[in-house]
């Protein structure tokens, strides 16, 4: 590190003096996004002998901290203005479950559920920017093998005829969370597409073929792979071959 360095937070990084290197970024050709929203409804049994206490809210966004008075009392609540259109469509999917009305006009009204005032909604919301992170290859999580992949149709059980096989080229893209790849054999190129892996299950379409089954623990075999082509459902067999080159 060379003193004068920052850190990926732009923050300076404490360095001895004379020493040698320089701070770098991380960068990748994939990153990931995230939006985060902070949801705080209060402060409980503040000490006594706080002197005009503030909750300060900061991370990684640029500019000044998010700030809160919380002197009123030791036991804070926080409360916001009511956007009126916001509040009118929170209203819309509580109404199963409660009424909120903006005033107390109407309280003596019953209702299958509860009944309670806008005024009375506790909580306020911090969204903080676009959190975008770089995605280095070699530290993910490998949930599918990226290369060749061998699909073999099981569905005909006749020993004495050869197997139908379709080739896939695939992998798994962490910037998209999506599965991308091609049909390759024959001479084809047909892309895959709606493509994706979720709690094992992998999906995807490609021409006018919709493809589902399981990934075992390894990313090197599908099981319980099926193909539908025109409402005619096979069972088939999937096995990674090779990486990609």
């Amino acid at each position: 590190l060379r003193d004068g360095g920052k850190s990926m937070w732009g923050e300076p990084v404490p360095v001895l003096p004379g020493s040698t290197g320089q701070v770098w970024h991380i960068e990748s050709v994939e990153k990931a996004c995230y939006q985060i929203d902070i949801s705080l409804l209060g402060l409980r049994a503040l000490p006594n002998n706080l002197q005009q206490p503030r909750l300060r809210v900061s991370s990684f966004w640029p500019g000044k901290a998010v700030e809160y008075d919380v002197s009123t009392n030791r036991d804070h609540t926080f409360l916001q203005e009511p956007d009126i259109k916001a509040a009118e469509s929170f209203a819309k999917k509580l109404r199963p479950l409660m009424m909120i009305k903006t005033s107390d006009d109407d309280l003596g009204m019953r209702h299958s559920g509860d009944i309670a005032l806008l005024s009375e909604i506790c909580g306020v919301r911090v969204r903080a920017p676009v959190y975008r992170v770089p995605l280095i290859p070699y530290l993910q999580q490998q949930v599918l093998q990226p290369g060749t992949w061998r699909m073999v149709d099981t569905s005909d059980k006749r020993t004495t005829s050869k197997a139908t096989e379709v080739l896939f080229t695939m992998d798994f893209s962490y910037a998209t969370m999506k599965l991308e790849g091609s049909q390759v054999d024959g001479g084809k190129d047909e892309p895959i597409r709606d493509g994706n892996i979720r709690d094992g299950k992998i999906e995807w379409v490609c021409a006018d073929s919709k493809w589902s089954g399981f990934l075992d623990k390894t990313g090197k075999h599908i099981t319980g792979l099926t193909c539908t082509t025109g409402g005619q459902l096979s069972k088939w067999n999937g096995t990674w071959e090779q990486g990609s080159q």
